[in-house]
């Protein structure tokens, strides 16, 4: 039976996460994090360059591919826990303080590259690096995490969609998922707070989200199915804000909602049904109809 969490290692979890909404890229392991993390680190600079972004300070390590790739290596290490850079508030104050992990914070405090560019901040960093996150699992994926701040925007971006894809391509992500619960999800191990508390069945990689990129090859005839509208009643009809192919082919990158924080469980329970997998809600939220 799956342990609960106590509430110290609830808030301990909360503390590490932030409140941030990532973008979540799963990657195999085999490829050494410092340079996995170097490539990321190039791809999404040159991305941002062309599209006229800059990084807010340029002068810390962590500004190069190696600098970046060198600060992972210690993320994967077990180092740079958010709670080691930032110690935890006393619980009177804990929830005001917990709004600090943000990308320009991360640069302030840990010397992250931040990168500034249509009135918003973005990041890159490792997702539960060292297991900080007290998954109840050993995960095959090194998973990558880009972090957009305000996290309230159109998903069609052009800045948004080249550096998703970008990443995915170059990280040669076996799946990437991201939008409003992706956090919650990573946050519900153990923990039957406030959500269906998830134990070492079911991991964030095998659930279906509002924005994800999937791996073309692996779906087969259903790249058609996805792209079909849902109609779940006779005066109402959904359809996917992107649904494309990209990478020669390579990947479909998909979004159930028009926002970045929005989801569409019409949309998303389809397509669950279809890639015969769970919608995130469903598992997550008390009362959801459970999917087969």
């Amino acid at each position: 039976m799956e342990r609960h969490r106590t509430e110290q290692e609830i808030e301990l979890v909360k503390w590490r996460l932030g409140p941030i909404t990532p973008f979540v890229f799963a990657a195999p392991r085999q490829v050494p994090v410092r340079e996995q993390g170097a490539r990321l680190f190039a791809t999404v600079a040159a991305v941002m360059s062309t599209a006229g972004a800059w990084l807010v300070e340029e002068t810390t390590a962590a500004t190069t591919p190696d600098g970046f790739g060198a600060l992972m290596e210690k993320r994967e290490r077990g180092q740079l826990a958010w709670d080691a850079i930032y110690p935890v508030a006393p619980a009177s104050t804990f929830h005001p303080r917990i709004a600090a992990k943000r990308p320009y914070a991360m640069l302030a405090r840990a010397e992250y590259p931040c990168w500034a560019g249509d009135r918003r901040t973005y990041t890159i960093d490792l997702f539960n690096a060292a297991n900080e996150l007290m998954f109840p699992y050993e995960d095959d994926h090194r998973l990558w995490a880009l972090i957009p701040s305000p996290p309230h925007f159109p998903v069609t971006d052009p800045l948004w969609l080249a550096l998703v894809k970008a990443a995915a391509v170059v990280l040669r992500a076996d799946i990437a998922f991201g939008g409003p619960w992706v956090a919650s999800a990573a946050t519900a191990y153990g923990n039957p707070r406030h959500f269906n508390a998830l134990d070492e069945s079911t991991r964030l990689e095998t659930l279906v989200y509002p924005h994800m990129v999937l791996k073309a090859d692996r779906l087969s005839h259903s790249i058609e199915r996805l792209r079909d509208p849902v109609t779940p009643n006779s005066v109402q009809q959904f359809e996917h804000t992107v649904c494309e192919l990209f990478d020669d082919g390579g990947y479909l990158v998909i979004s159930m909602a028009p926002d970045y924080l929005d989801d569409n469980v019409h949309l998303g329970r389809a397509a669950a049904k279809i890639l015969e997998r769970r919608y995130v809600t469903d598992v997550l939220l008390r009362g959801s109809p459970k999917a087969d």
